[in-house]
């Protein structure tokens, strides 16, 4: 339904490599993967009391602000409201808590924040490059913004398959299990993430002059030094029990 009535698409690959326009046919198989690529990565960590909702707030509030001072309206409204139910949620979804999200309300969010991301890459490339608010560095930009999510998701699956695992066996090898192992409750896992997912949307906003081949490589290597440094913690804090 997205892909044949709506007008996210994406159409091009804003620059990166020398690649502008791309065919029609490879836009529409490059949305609908990415689509269920941050549908089902937001599915994933939704595995602990508000913990998709937090990571959900940080990306919609850093959205629409963006869509709002870009004169986006629709989409600016579209953000805050789904900020809105979110935060009327987590009163309710806060550990302890009394209702859960499940796949439903994950994957809502998670299909929606792939839209809002998309129409936000299309948006931002089309901007003049005087206007402060456009980032060179569109792709790099776009994967800042929903950089939890997506490093949980390729994480579990490269320790799955390196445990001869199917990559969609359910386990607990995810980011916040890792976290909890360390000491860290259900709370404090959450606004620990959703601090890191903010940290890496102002590094991209901090940095909006450089380009994907420089910032995309600089934010990937980032989050991979993360995740081996909290593997490491974890192994060290075995070791001593």
């Amino acid at each position: 339904i997205v892909l044949s009535f709506s007008t996210v698409q994406i159409t091009s690959l804003y620059g990166f490599m020398g690649i502008t326009e791309i065919p029609t046919w490879l836009g529409y198989f490059i949305t609908g993967f990415t689509l269920i690529v941050v549908t089902n990565s937001f599915n994933l960590i939704d595995g602990l009391d508000g913990l998709a909702g937090s990571i959900g707030l940080v990306v919609l509030t850093s959205l629409g602000f963006w869509f709002y001072l870009t004169g986006d309206t629709v989409f600016a409204l579209l953000s805050f409201s789904m900020i809105g139910g979110i935060l009327a949620f987590l009163v309710f979804n806060w550990q302890p808590a009394e209702i859960f999200m499940g796949d439903t309300g994950a994957m809502v969010i998670g299909i929606l924040l792939g839209m809002l991301v998309i129409h936000f890459m299309n948006t931002n490339y089309a901007l003049p490059a005087y206007n402060g608010l456009k980032l060179s560095g569109t792709i790099a930009s776009a994967a800042a913004l929903l950089i939890i999510p997506l490093t949980d998701t390729l994480r579990i699956m490269i320790l799955r398959i390196s445990r001869g695992q199917s990559p969609f066996s359910p386990d607990k090898s995810h980011i916040h299990h890792a976290l909890m192992r360390l000491g860290f409750s259900h709370g404090k896992t959450a606004i620990a993430l959703a601090l890191v997912n903010l940290l890496f949307i102002i590094l991209a906003f901090s940095f909006r002059h450089v380009g994907d081949m420089i910032m995309l490589p600089a934010i990937i290597f980032l989050a991979l030094i993360l995740s081996v440094i909290l593997d490491r913690l974890i192994i060290k804090k075995l070791s001593k029990t």
